[in-house]
């Protein structure tokens, strides 16, 4: 199944206003999952936190905790880790390699 980039545009509009977690939509006959910024920022709008209290409680700066949250910057392993546990989530999950966020 193909989507003309209006629909695709539309779909993906979609997922971020309703910020579903585990949504999987197809774009181009290709799955497409959360990434890691959208998982940390619906993780924090669920939980109800601030940029600013996580970023303190996993010793990071603000500025950095929103670069991640943006997608601008990517996390190192100590970054990502300290995320999961402070979400108390798989790093899996959060990297997007799986829609369970049970640690294991």
């Amino acid at each position: 199944m193909k989507f003309t980039s209006r629909e695709i545009n539309f779909m993906s509009e979609y997922y971020h206003e309703m910020n579903f977690m585990s949504t999987i939509f197809y774009t181009l006959g290709e799955i497409s999952m959360p990434s890691f910024c959208d998982r940390i920022k619906n993780l924090r709008i669920e939980r109800k936190l601030t940029q600013k209290s996580i970023a303190h409680s996993i010793e990071i700066s603000e500025r950095t905790y929103i670069s991640l949250e943006n997608g601008n910057t990517k996390p190192s392993l100590d970054t990502a880790t300290k995320l999961a546990d402070y979400f108390e989530v798989s790093t899996d999950y959060l990297l997007g390699r799986s829609d369970d966020p049970t640690r294991h």
